[in-house]
C-alpha cells in the first residue's frame, strides 16, 4: 500500500472519491427511488473544507455575528454539471470529473449579512450570472455580482490564484 502521496495527489484523490460516489449514484439512478444523489456529496466528509476554502470576505474578517462558508459556485450548479458530464455520449472519467470538482469547488467565508444579500438575488442564490462559463470565466463572478469583497488565502491576487489553480490542474 502506498503512503507517500504528495499534497497535490491527496487533494485530487479527495475530489476523485466524491466523483466516484456521484458516478455510482448516477449509474444506479434507474433502480433508486431516491434519485441520483445529493449536493452534500460535495462537502465533508467526502471533501474536506480546508481543501476548498480559498478566502474570506472583508466583512467576515471583522464580523462578530459569525460567518458562513459560501460555495463560490453553488454546489447545485456543480452537481448538475457533473450529471451532465456523465450523460454525454462519451461519459467523463472519474479522474476528469475529480479535476472538474477540484477546479470549481471553492469556498469563501462570508458574513451572514452577505449570505442574506446573496440569497436575495434570485439568479445568484443557486446559480451563476447570465452567460457565465466555467471553462473561461472567473469563478468569483457570483460573489462580485453581489458586491462581496474578499481576500484570498496567502494574500494572493485573484490573477495569481487563478494562474496557480490553472497550472496545478494542467499537470
Amino acid at each position: 500500500m502506498r503512503n507517500d502521496y504528495t499534497q497535490e495527489e491527496l487533494h485530487l484523490r479527495e475530489f476523485m472519491r466524491a466523483a466516484a460516489v456521484i458516478k455510482g449514484r448516477w449509474e444506479e439512478r434507474e433502480n433508486d427511488k431516491h434519485g441520483v444523489g445529493d449536493t452534500r456529496f460535495l462537502d465533508e466528509p467526502l471533501i474536506r473544507r480546508d481543501y476548498v476554502r480559498v478566502g474570506t470576505s472583508k466583512e467576515a474578517r471583522s464580523s462578530s455575528n459569525g460567518t458562513h462558508n459560501e460555495h463560490v459556485i453553488p454546489r447545485k450548479w456543480i452537481y448538475d454539471e457533473c450529471l451532465a458530464l456523465l450523460g454525454e455520449e462519451t461519459p467523463t472519467s472519474i479522474e476528469a470529473m475529480g479535476r472538474f470538482l477540484q477546479r470549481n469547488l471553492l469556498i469563501v467565508e462570508i458574513s451572514w449579512s452577505e449570505q442574506d444579500r446573496l440569497n436575495r438575488i434570485p439568479k445568484l442564490k443557486d446559480g451563476m450570472p447570465d452567460g457565465w462559463n466555467c471553462q473561461t470565466d472567473n469563478p468569483f463572478a457570483r460573489l462580485k455580482s453581489a458586491g462581496i469583497e474578499f481576500l484570498l488565502n496567502e494574500d494572493l491576487s485573484e490573477a495569481e490564484f487563478l494562474r496557480r489553480r490553472d497550472h496545478l490542474l494542467k499537470d
